[in-house]
């Protein structure tokens, strides 16, 4: 089974509903119906943002395979390849930030319990959800105050980066073959 450590609480957490998120949990757990573990929360994206420094992967980024949302998507996710398990939700070389959202259904205490948040996420960016369940009340259409402040908390992606972090968070678009189909 894949595992990555994590050396420090997340930066903030959050439920993103818009459909370039939610696709690839979607995508997933149809292709690996019987050993995926949901990536979705309320219906979005459960996402646990930790800075790259917080999170330690196994060399390489061993166990993890690489997808993107449509032909010329450059927003590279990672899942797990033992389950087909989402595990990285946004990131790849052009995310700005130094740090990544990770699917926050999967992260478990140093007691192997179930990791809660202290906080219930707020669900945001409904206005680009998918027309086909119900939206959790309340929501945010755009962002929330708290998901402005939690990515205000994130350092900016330094330019030595590729040096300082496994390379596994930097790919593009071009070294990834596999695609989620935009269907909206």
């Amino acid at each position: 089974a894949f595992k990555a450590k994590l050396k420090a609480p997340p930066i903030f957490e959050m439920n993103c509903h818009c459909r370039s998120c939610v696709a690839p949990a979607r995508y997933l757990e149809a292709k690996y119906p019987e050993t995926s573990k949901s990536g979705l929360v309320n219906g979005g994206a459960g996402k646990a943002f930790f800075n790259l420094q917080d999170i330690e992967l196994p060399p390489g980024g061993a166990g993890l395979s690489y997808l993107k949302v449509g032909d010329g998507g450059e927003n590279i996710r990672s899942y797990t390849t033992c389950c087909g398990t989402l595990f990285n939700t946004a990131g790849g070389k052009r995310f700005p930030r130094a740090a990544r959202p990770l699917t926050r259904n999967l992260i478990q205490n140093t007691d192997g319990t179930l990791f809660v948040s202290p906080e219930t996420p707020e669900d945001v960016l409904t206005k680009y959800a998918y027309d086909d369940y119900t939206l959790p009340e309340p929501h945010f259409e755009e962002g929330s105050p708290a998901v402005g402040a939690g990515f205000s908390k994130m350092a900016p992606l330094p330019d030595d980066a590729a040096l300082k972090y496994d390379q596994s968070w930097f790919k593009v678009g071009s070294e990834v073959s596999e695609v989620v189909p935009i269907t909206w």
